[in-house]
């Protein structure tokens, strides 16, 4: 290696507020470092969709696009394909230890099967993404995060062999949208920006809420650079979501040995962000009723850790009682939620 072999270097991380997937957590736990960068989150992950379409059996809901390393101002990025990194580097730790010398956090996709952390590890080949924000050459090891202890979004280390490994026997099992638009193939590189233009729009939240609350395709009002692929009938928005997650339980017998976290941990995150977004909305006078409205929605991130807990415990347990106990608590919740929605939504259009 070209580089010193004592030096050390970690960009500093936060603590993400949302974890449901390693792309948001990733990008959060760098955005978080600076404080201005809170209007734009609060500002986002507010809609929710899920492909429901042909062959859906698997899928998980997910935040709507806006929220993307594209789309995040708060950021400088880049994006750059595995071909020119083996083409101009050693090999891909030279390639990391540069970006990180110049400042840059790196997020790639690594087959499981060499990431020591991983309950992949020795296991399965299953390419998944990497947030990689250090290194110390002395020890010759990378600081990464991931969802690795038991699901959990965890910072760790991990040796520069295994993720030469993992990033050399990658395969790419991704469809063309997965690796055109999300970047499946390729290395994203970002950094924060010192300085960044972004104005808190309230009236964007509210058309985010409507569609929500309506199950309304955010796409046809907000279009975002993949419009066209989320812009059909195949994919669910909104609160019917919790519909469908209710339909899976009652007919999918593959449900009956696994529950998806995500199925809940998504909302969960939705919720816990919200509490921050109305002490925010009252803080800056945009809304009146805090009280009431964080009461509200503190029941509804309560209920739906509930939720989320009797999925993990029936995962373990395998007692068919706990799933009947999420179809029966899922209507309640979502007319709960639906007049919470409603009560924000007048309070914003009445300001």
């Amino acid at each position: 290696m070209n580089n010193d072999n004592k030096k050390k270097v970690e960009l500093p991380v936060a603590n993400p507020i949302i974890t449901s997937y390693t792309g948001h957590a990733s990008l959060l736990s760098v955005i978080q470092n600076n404080d201005e960068s809170m209007p734009w989150i609060l500002g986002n992950f507010i809609q929710i969709l899920m492909y429901t379409g042909e062959n859906s059996e698997n899928s998980s809901p997910f935040f709507y696009r806006q929220s993307d390393f594209e789309t995040c101002p708060c950021i400088d990025y880049q994006r750059i394909g595995r071909d020119i990194i083996t083409k101009k580097w050693p090999n891909v730790i030279e390639f990391i230890i540069d970006c990180i010398d110049m400042g840059y956090y790196i997020s790639v996709n690594l087959d499981q099967f060499f990431i020591k952390n991983s309950p992949r590890y020795q296991k399965e080949h299953i390419p998944h993404p990497t947030f990689i924000y250090g290194y110390d050459c002395h020890q010759e090891i990378f600081n990464i995060a991931d969802f690795y202890n038991y699901g959990k979004f965890t910072h760790c280390k991990e040796r520069f062999s295994n993720i030469k490994e993992a990033f050399d026997n990658y395969h790419a099992i991704f469809y063309f949208h997965e690796r055109r638009f999300l970047g499946a193939d390729d290395i994203f590189l970002f950094k924060i920006r010192e300085e960044f233009d972004y104005q808190f729009n309230v009236k964007e939240i509210i058309i985010f809420l409507e569609d929500y609350l309506n199950s309304r395709n955010t796409c046809r009002r907000m279009p975002s650079y993949d419009y066209y692929h989320y812009s059909d009938s195949r994919f669910t928005f909104g609160i019917n979501i919790y519909n469908v997650i209710k339909n899976r339980l009652e007919t999918s017998i593959d449900l009956k040995e696994f529950i998806q976290p995500k199925y809940f941990y998504i909302f969960w995150d939705q919720k816990k962000l919200m509490l921050s977004r109305i002490n925010y909305l009252g803080n800056h006078k945009h809304l009146n009723n805090t009280d009431v409205l964080y009461r509200d929605f503190k029941e509804l991130e309560v209920l739906i850790r509930t939720l989320l807990n009797l999925g993990l415990k029936f995962n373990l347990t395998k007692d068919l009682k706990i799933i009947d106990r999420i179809i029966s608590a899922i209507p309640i919740l979502v007319e709960k939620e639906i007049k919470a929605m409603e009560l924000l939504l007048c309070s914003l259009q009445d300001r």
